[in-house]
C-alpha cells in the first residue's frame, strides 16, 4: 500500500525550491518517501514536474486550501452584485432603459434594441428628424454597451454648439451615481487654506454633495411656496429669459443659451439661489438705512463705474 502524499490539489508550496510560489495540481507516488508533484507558477502560470522527496516537502511552506469562511461578507454580497449587473441583460434585454430616467418612444426602442445592439460589429448612420430623439437613442445605446462589457470608453463628436446640450442630457437622464447637481456634475469643491492666498480645489465629499441636495431641496420649498401663494409679485429665483443671442453687439456675446441657460436663475447654483432669496428676505425686514447700504454694496460691485467704486484705491478695488 503506497504511503500517503503529505501534499494534496489546490496547496500552494513556496520555498528555496521554487523561484515562485508552485500550486499543487496533481500528486502521485514515484518511490518509497517521493513523489512527483504536477505544479504551476501562480505568478508566470508556467507548467512543472518535479520529483519531491519527504525532506524536500519538508523544507517547503505549504499553504493550505481548506476555506476558512472569514472573509468579510459584505465584500461577497458586493461582488454578486457586481456580477448580476454585469449579465442583467440576459435576464432583462432592456435593462439599461429599466435603470436610466427616460421613457423611450416605440421607435428609439426598435433602433437601439432589434438594430443597434444585435449585431456583433455596430457600423450605423443613426439619421432622423429635428427632435426624434436621436439623444435618447444614443444614450441608451452606450448605456447598454457600458453595462455589458462592451465598452470602456465613447467619444461623442458633435456640433460645437451642442456639445453642453448633450452633456447635460446626458447627466440628467443616464447618470446613475446620485451626483446630479441641477443638471450638472460636482467635479471639485472649492476652499480656502490658512495662511495661504488664492483658492484651493480638492475632490467633492459626501458632505459637498449632501450640502447641495440640502441647497436644492430648499429651492424647490421657496418656489413652491410661492406657488402655492397664487404666484403673487416676482419669482424669488429670477426667471427672466437670457438673451437669445440673435443680431450683434452685447446681447449676443452675452448669450448663454446655447449652453442650456435660458433663465437667468440657471446662471446660479442652488446654493447660490438660496443665499440669494435669504438676503432679499433679511433686507426686507432690514431698516431703510440698512436697505440703502446694501443697495449701495451691490451696486458698487455690479457696476464699477459708479461714483463709489471708482473713489476706491487700488488695494480696496471690488472683488466678487
Amino acid at each position: 500500500m503506497s504511503e500517503a502524499a503529505p501534499i494534496h490539489h489546490g496547496q500552494v508550496l513556496t520555498g528555496p525550491l521554487f523561484s515562485e510560489p508552485m500550486r499543487v495540481e496533481t500528486v502521485r507516488a514515484n518511490s518509497a518517501g517521493s513523489w512527483i508533484a504536477g505544479l504551476v507558477g501562480t505568478q508566470t502560470e508556467r507548467i512543472r514536474s518535479v520529483g519531491l522527496t519527504a525532506d524536500d516537502i519538508a523544507g517547503l511552506t505549504i499553504t493550505g486550501s481548506d476555506l476558512s469562511y472569514d472573509a468579510d461578507g459584505r465584500l461577497l454580497w458586493l461582488g454578486l452584485e457586481a456580477h448580476a449587473l454585469g449579465i442583467a441583460h440576459e435576464l432583462d434585454p432592456c435593462f439599461g432603459r429599466s435603470i436610466s430616467r427616460v421613457d423611450p418612444l416605440p421607435h428609439q426602442l426598435e433602433a437601439v434594441y432589434e438594430h443597434l445592439l444585435k449585431l456583433s460589429t455596430v457600423r450605423f448612420l443613426l439619421a432622423d428628424d429635428a427632435g426624434a430623439g436621436k439623444t435618447i437613442m444614443a444614450g441608451l445605446l452606450v448605456r447598454e454597451l457600458m453595462l455589458r462589457g462592451l465598452a470602456e470608453r465613447i467619444l461623442v463628436i458633435c456640433p460645437a454648439n451642442l456639445t453642453f446640450q448633450w452633456q447635460r442630457e446626458f447627466r440628467e437622464k443616464f447618470d446613475d451615481n446620485g451626483n446630479r447637481i441641477g443638471g450638472a456634475r460636482m467635479t471639485a469643491a472649492a476652499t480656502l487654506r490658512p495662511n495661504q492666498t488664492g483658492r484651493h480645489c480638492r475632490l467633492p465629499s459626501d458632505a459637498d454633495y449632501a450640502a447641495v441636495h440640502k441647497a436644492q431641496a430648499r429651492v424647490a420649498a421657496i418656489l413652491e411656496k410661492w406657488e402655492h401663494g397664487g404666484r403673487q409679485g416676482l419669482s424669488p429665483i429670477p426667471d427672466e429669459p437670457t438673451p437669445v443671442g440673435d443680431g450683434s453687439g452685447v446681447g449676443r456675446a452675452f448669450s448663454v443659451q446655447r449652453h442650456g441657460m435660458f433663465q437667468w436663475g440657471d446662471l446660479f447654483t442652488a446654493r447660490q439661489k438660496a443665499a440669494l432669496v435669504e438676503l432679499s428676505a433679511q433686507l426686507r425686514l432690514a431698516s431703510p438705512s440698512i436697505r440703502q447700504i446694501g443697495s449701495m454694496a451691490l451696486s458698487r460691485l455690479a457696476d464699477k463705474t459708479v461714483e463709489a467704486a471708482t473713489q476706491l484705491g487700488a488695494a480696496s478695488s471690488p472683488r466678487n
